[in-house]
Formats: structure tokens, C-alpha cells, sequence
């Protein structure tokens, strides 16, 4: 009788430990199913927007088609100077620093040094893309977020909880430090900015004289014998 008790008993044990261990296995598939959502939604979005060189459609014609000319003009210039030297810097500065938070979960290396360092250089590097080869740089914003996918997928030690919670208390430390890289960050993207209206200016320049000379050129009447 007591044996079949403490038969019943070890059956009752093993059926919630089973029970713990598929809850505790169908958490975790919840868990990385919405990590995995939320990291690619978040890349899919950085590659749209950080490897192109102008990034959102600009409104201002749109806005300003039924104003007057000179006003829609002066109105223009404000506009498009606060979105070049403040709004895309800065949205530029939130993917470099989101960038480097989940580099840092997502790599083994702790030293916050090293991972703002990786996350500067990728952005920069994709920037100046964009202003030279778009296609290269959308394939190259694509590589290592990818890359970093699949290590966290294939490797079961970047899944680790404790060194996910030390790595949560190094967050504050990363943003601190990573105040400079923002800054150089910034001056990289004015100066990009600059840089590419210059030659853009130079360039229409260049052709409307080009095209003042040929209809300034006068036509040499041909000769019939």
C-alpha cells in the first residue's frame, strides 16, 4: 500500500516537473519568437532609413504647391535646413545609439568601448555610402545586424540570463559614453550634408552655363556650290 502511494506520489511529481519543464520550453519559444520579431522589424527599418540619403519623401512641395512663389521658397529653405541640420542628424544619433545597445546584448564582449566603437564606424561607413552608392550601402546596413541574428540563434551561450542582466546594468554606462561618438556622429552628417549640396550646387551650375553657351554658339550657315 505505502509503496503504491509513493508510486503515486513520484508519478504526481514527475507529471508537474514535465508540466514546469514544457511551460518553461513554450516561454522560451515566446521569448525569442518575439525577440527575433522585434530585432528584424527594428533592422528592417534601419536599413530603409539609415542607408538612404535622403530617408523620408520631403512635403514641402507638396505643402506649399498653392502658395506664393516667393514665399513657398523662403519657407522651403527654413524647412529643409532644420530637416538636414538637426532632424536627420538626430534620427541618425537614435539608430547609432539603439544600434549599440543591442550590439551590446548581443555580443560577448562587455567592454562598451569597443561595441560604441563597432556601432560608430558601421554607421558612419553607411552614411558615407549613401551619399555615394545606395545599393552598396543598403547591402551593407543588412550584414551585421544579420550576422548577429544568427550568432544569438546558433549560439546558446549569447542566451544567457546572467550575463543578459549584467549586461542591462552597463545600458547607463553605454549612454554615457556615448555622447562623444554622438557628437562626431552629428558633425559627420552636417558635414555630408554640406558636401553634397556643394556639388549638387556646383554641378547646376555647371550645366546652365553649358547650356548658355550652346544657345549663345551661333550657327555656321552651309555653303551650297
Amino acid at each position: 500500500m505505502l509503496e503504491n502511494i509513493l508510486g503515486m506520489f513520484n508519478s504526481l511529481a514527475n507529471y508537474i516537473s514535465n508540466t514546469l519543464n514544457q511551460s518553461s520550453l513554450l516561454i522560451g519559444i515566446i521569448v525569442y519568437a518575439a525577440f527575433i520579431l522585434i530585432y528584424s522589424g527594428f533592422f528592417w527599418n534601419f536599413n530603409k532609413i539609415v542607408s538612404k540619403k535622403d530617408f523620408y519623401a520631403s512635403f514641402i512641395q507638396n505643402y506649399f504647391d498653392e502658395k506664393n512663389e516667393g514665399f513657398k521658397k523662403l519657407i522651403g529653405g527654413i524647412l529643409k535646413l532644420i530637416k538636414y541640420i538637426i532632424v536627420f542628424p538626430a534620427v541618425i544619433l537614435f539608430w547609432f545609439l539603439v544600434f549599440a545597445l543591442f550590439l551590446l546584448f548581443l555580443s560577448k564582449n562587455n567592454e562598451i568601448s569597443k561595441v560604441l566603437l563597432i556601432s560608430a564606424s558601421m554607421i558612419i561607413a553607411i552614411r558615407i555610402l549613401a551619399f555615394s552608392e545606395e545599393n552598396l550601402s543598403r547591402n551593407v546596413a543588412k550584414i551585421i545586424p544579420l550576422t548577429l541574428l544568427a550568432i544569438f540563434i546558433i549560439n546558446p551561450s549569447f542566451s544567457d540570463l546572467a550575463g543578459f542582466l549584467d549586461k542591462l546594468s552597463l545600458v547607463k554606462d553605454l549612454i554615457n559614453s556615448s555622447l562623444n561618438l554622438m557628437i562626431f556622429i552629428f558633425i559627420t552628417e552636417v558635414v555630408l550634408r554640406i558636401l553634397n549640396q556643394t556639388s549638387k550646387t556646383l554641378r547646376n551650375f555647371s550645366e546652365k552655363r553649358s547650356e548658355k553657351i550652346l544657345i549663345k554658339r551661333p550657327v555656321k550657315k552651309i555653303k551650297r556650290n
